[in-house]
């Protein structure tokens, strides 16, 4: 099981938006596509915290699966009615525009406990042998909340503080 968390903006005015729509699917509406949308993927897990901060809102997007890479194309492909609401939402709610790809989030932190060395790592996405499809992101491999942290870290000062160019 591969495991990836990495946040995305919220833009201005589209907090309430976004919570209502994850209401719909976990709730709602919107529950029973969501649920066979997610099956079919095949992501084993999904979390999503909203994260407020001085630079603006983030969605804290945290997910499991076999193959991340197949979830990612996925998304960015399937005609399925649903999937293709999704790819709306991220584009309105977020900017993201998921067609166009995903780099994953790159790492900088890697601590553990000594304690808790012993315990197995999770697998980190994308494996070793695999190149991040779009954009130049370094990617390292490390536990999830390490990853967090640091995307966290990283979407925030970029965005109160963008780089020129």
């Amino acid at each position: 099981m591969h495991s990836i968390a990495f946040t995305a903006p919220l833009l201005p005015g589209k907090s309430a938006t976004a919570r209502e729509a994850m209401h719909s699917c976990m709730q709602g509406e919107r529950k029973a596509a969501y649920d066979a949308s997610r099956q079919r993927l095949g992501i084993a897990r999904e979390s999503v915290w909203i994260q407020q901060t001085p630079g603006g809102d983030f969605a804290i997007v945290y997910l499991e699966a076999d193959d991340l890479q197949a979830v990612f194309g996925g998304l960015a492909t399937s005609q399925v009615p649903f999937d293709h609401w999704f790819r709306e939402h991220a584009r309105e709610i977020h900017g993201i525009d998921l067609e166009q790809g995903f780099p994953p989030p790159e790492q900088t932190v890697n601590y553990r406990r000594a304690d808790v060395a012993s315990s197995p790592e999770p697998e980190a996405w994308p494996p070793p042998e695999a190149k991040p499809t779009t954009g130049n992101v370094p990617v390292r491999r490390t536990s999830v909340w390490g990853r967090v942290a640091d995307f966290v870290t990283r979407v925030v000062l970029t965005t109160v503080h963008p780089a020129p160019g």
